[in-house]
């Protein structure tokens, strides 16, 4: 896994100076969730939602054809959920903080909201189709997999317990019965804007799934997805 994703990080300049092709920084913004099928059967989905993530990298694509390409990316990229819930109640009249106030109404409600992001560090390989335009517009399909290493998970949570208003910061640690090792299946649908022979800009909307269960254990399927509106610059070469 080290030597795959250590090709996927040298590959785009060794790309870069053997053909003609493009060398590309981006960065990416969009929604994911992870649908959980043990969730589904007990009904709760229903309090799961997406959650904001961001996805960044560089790359490096190389012409095969008059309008097709091969891209190479090494990439950070996010998933995760958000869980929340408005109708907690404390029947022992908890006061929320550790305490108990017999005075409290035992049907207090309070509420929770949970974000939870997993990171992953991923190697990606797509083939490409370019339509031919006498404009600046050169509109373009992505099709391609990746593959990613599971770093680690980070956690935030915010909570009303009334009468305490309170939160949790930030906490990042891995999941032990997440796998290590992630497929990812991916499409992209977008237009280069080019300036000249040289520079170009680039606009992609993405979509992302996890291939495999992440959870290792079995006892739930977690498909991760993210759909994601990409942005970055290309500068074109060409060595000959």
């Amino acid at each position: 896994m080290k030597h795959l994703l250590a090709l996927s990080f040298l590959l785009p300049f060794y790309l870069s100076g053997q053909c003609y092709g493009s060398f590309e920084v981006f960065g990416a913004h969009g929604r994911s969730n992870e649908p959980n099928t043990f969730l589904r059967e007990l009904g709760l989905e229903e309090n799961y939602s997406p959650v904001n993530v961001n996805r960044f990298g560089f790359g490096a694509s190389f012409r095969l054809g008059r309008q097709t390409y091969a891209r190479v990316a090494m990439q950070f990229s996010q998933y995760g959920f958000g869980w929340s819930s408005n109708d907690l109640r404390w029947g022992t009249q908890h006061d929320g903080d550790g305490g108990f106030d017999p005075n409290l109404d035992p049907d207090l409600s309070s509420s929770v909201k949970v974000e939870n992001r997993d990171y992953y560090g991923e190697g990606v390989l797509a083939l490409g189709y370019q339509l031919r335009t006498r404009s600046s517009w050169k509109p373009f399909a992505e099709i391609g997999g990746g593959i990613g290493k599971y770093i680690a998970s980070g956690s935030r949570t915010e909570y009303n317990f009334i009468p305490n208003d309170g939160g949790e910061g930030l906490q990042i640690e891995a999941v032990d019965w997440y796998r290590s090792v992630g497929y990812v299946g991916r499409a992209g649908l977008g237009t280069n804007y080019v300036f000249n022979d040289h520079f170009a800009v680039y606009g992609m909307a993405v979509f992302q799934q996890h291939l495999r269960t992440i959870n290792r254990t079995g006892s739930a399927k977690i498909h991760p997805w993210q759909a994601t509106l990409e942005l970055g610059v290309r500068v074109f070469v060409d060595p000959r």
